[in-house]
């Protein structure tokens, strides 16, 4: 259901649904794009911790997938971006959210490059005033 009401961005139904203590794996993924929207930053934390742990003990390679995009998400969403990368790196290369890894992983990297470009643009025009 939680992935029923996530799909259709109905926040308010869906964050209803959301299990932070004990979240079932194909959760994770609806419940933390929803508690991100909200802003319920406590309750991200508490689903990504939550993912962490139960990363140590797993080997289905799915639900590691899923856990890792959880905590992608997560890092992402409150701008840890060398966690949110760890993450995504960590992404079994055969299972379907690797390409979300990926796209993730594209999107911190060209966010990085446009503001080394913009403080680098910044600086040179500072530089040329002072020399006027």
């Amino acid at each position: 259901m939680l992935g029923i009401y996530a799909s259709l961005d109905d926040c308010e139904i869906a964050v209803q649904l959301i299990d932070v203590r004990r979240p079932k794996y194909p959760d994770v993924i609806f419940g933390m794009e929803v508690l991100l929207k909200l802003n319920k930053l406590k309750e991200a934390q508490m689903l990504a911790s939550h993912c962490a742990k139960a990363l140590r003990s797993t080997t289905d390679r799915f639900e590691q997938s899923v856990r890792l995009t959880g905590l992608g998400e997560y890092y992402s969403g409150i701008q840890r971006w060398d966690d949110a990368l760890a993450a995504w790196e960590h992404m079994p290369p055969e299972q379907p959210f690797r390409r979300d890894a990926l796209n993730g992983i594209v999107q911190i990297h060209l966010a990085n490059a446009l503001h080394a470009a913009n403080t680098r643009a910044s600086t040179a025009v500072g530089t040329e005033r002072k020399s006027r």
